[in-house]
């Protein structure tokens, strides 16, 4: 049932129900092989891939599609270097796959009465078998999620982390569980704004019973 239909519907539970999506920074990588990812990719090889996709995708207008994809996902600076056609080809099947969908998704349900949030997950993959370049492949994002860097590590996860890693997941874990209490993300940075102002209140009187100029402006 197509998603629009379904949230024109009175009885909407999607419509109605509070949504929090994300993305990864490159969502296209798991569309590679590893020859891909180590050599690069021909322009020749792009062309053909370009072509099968729009292929497969579209019904109409083909050609002015793969024209203005190849333009778009294109550096014209560089255009045969095969790490850089294989960079803006992960960017190009990520964004139409998986980012394009999903922030398309997102923006319809903010159109109705609930609320929407919608994050971007940056961090380079701990797996061995990603490059550190790659940022964050589709998935890593889980890995925090389910909180498995507090845990030292939990099936099918790595049991290694380190102190910021662990650091990242408490916050993710804070996001998540305030929205699926509250149906908000934002209580932890009210919480957070008020404890920073705290202890800004705390040192400006901890300066003020130090400083005799400081404290007979205060008493102003």
């Amino acid at each position: 049932m197509d998603i629009r239909a379904l949230m024109n519907s009175d009885t909407s539970a999607f419509g109605d129900t509070g949504l929090l999506v994300g993305v990864m920074k490159n969502e296209g990588f798991l569309y590679f092989n590893q020859q891909q990812v180590d050599d690069g990719v021909p322009r020749e090889q792009l062309r053909r891939i370009l072509r099968t996709y729009v292929r497969n995708v579209y019904r109409y207008q083909r050609q002015k599609i793969y024209e203005i994809l190849l333009y778009q996902y294109s550096d014209w600076e560089r255009p045969r270097d095969p790490d850089v056609i294989r960079d803006n080809l992960m960017d190009m099947l990520g964004d139409g796959q998986i980012t394009a969908p999903i922030m398309d998704l997102a923006h319809l349900h903010a159109l109705y009465r609930s609320p929407t949030y919608m994050y971007a997950f940056h961090y380079p993959s701990r797996l061995d078998t990603y490059p550190r370049w790659a940022g964050g492949v589709h998935g890593d994002d889980m890995t925090y999620v389910f909180g498995a860097p507090l845990a030292d590590g939990i099936a099918p996860f790595i049991s290694t982390y380190t102190r910021q890693e662990k650091m990242l997941t408490e916050a993710i874990l804070t996001y998540w569980t305030n929205f699926m209490k509250t149906g908000s993300v934002y209580l932890f940075m009210s919480l957070l704004l008020l404890l920073l102002l705290a202890a800004l209140c705390t040192r400006y009187a901890n300066l003020a019973e130090r400083s005799p100029k400081l404290k007979r402006s205060s008493e102003r």
